[in-house]
């Protein structure tokens, strides 16, 4: 069973960990949420594979402190398809 990170409900239950929760929103364009302690809001990120040079970028868009817990996942993928 896949851990979602599209919820804060779902993000709290989450296990800290160094590897990102992943969120495919597109083909080859995925978001990623890191909760590295238990009590951290956690940080974003955007991950996607460029075909034409057969790569994987990422790209930090930090922890989204600025918006609202339940707004973070909507803000996340709208900064991940910029």
């Amino acid at each position: 069973m896949a851990n979602s990170i599209d919820s804060v409900t779902a993000r709290a239950r989450l296990k800290a960990r160094r590897d990102a929760y992943w969120h495919k929103i597109a083909t080859g364009c995925y978001i990623g949420f890191r909760k590295t302690t238990r009590d951290s809001t956690g940080s974003w990120i955007a991950r996607y594979w460029d075909d034409a040079h057969r790569k994987q970028h990422f790209q930090s868009l930090g922890q989204l402190d600025e918006y609202l817990p339940g707004d973070r996942f909507d803000k996340a993928v709208a900064l991940a398809r910029d």
